[in-house]
């Protein structure tokens, strides 16, 4: 897992001196997709990490603002049904 990504999650979702576990779930082309649970409750996120390129080859390059405009879709799609995720 990104060094990034795991500072990230122990300083936002889990606690920083939670040890979290990262199991991988994708089998798609495309993204990377972690089911993380915490060690020390039982909280767990999914997360999709949007690489720059293709899982099956490096040389299918992907836009960098993809990430950004699947994250804004779901930040609409939560703000007009709230409970539905």
């Amino acid at each position: 897992m990104n060094p990034e990504i795991d500072r990230y999650l122990r300083d936002t979702f889990f606690s920083p001196d939670d040890v979290p576990s990262y199991e991988e779930i994708s089998e798609g082309n495309i993204n990377h997709v972690y089911r993380v649970k915490s060690a020390k409750t039982a909280r767990t996120l999914i997360l999709k990490h949007a690489e720059t390129e293709s899982r099956i080859s490096p040389d299918i390059r992907l836009e960098r603002s993809r990430g950004k405009r699947e994250a804004d879709y779901i930040k609409t799609f939560r703000f007009y049904l709230p409970d539905a995720l």
